[in-house]
């Protein structure tokens, strides 16, 4: 499922890293096997040169249990709420 919802949370939580560092790097990968989603944040665009981590942080999440629709949601309010309330 996650390469179903995976533009669409990157789209949202983009939007919130911009808010908060403007334009940097940002990387999302789902892991299965530990039912984890791990977000990177770096301090330049991810294409650039001598990038380092601004925030590496793994979210628990089960994405076979939900919908898809409810997966979208709650990754993002997860993400969201975290970034939110450590960062900005």
């Amino acid at each position: 499922m996650w390469d179903n919802i995976k533009g669409t949370v990157q789209n949202a939580i983009g939007g919130t890293v911009y808010s908060i560092w403007g334009r940097v790097g940002i990387k999302m990968n789902y892991n299965r096997f530990d039912k984890e989603i791990k977000l990177t944040v770096y301090d330049k665009p991810y294409a650039c040169e001598n990038k380092k981590e601004v925030v590496s942080e793994n979210f628990k999440y089960n994405l076979e249990t939900v919908t898809e629709m409810q997966a979208k949601h709650d990754v993002i309010a997860m993400i969201e709420k975290y970034l939110l309330e450590n960062f900005a």
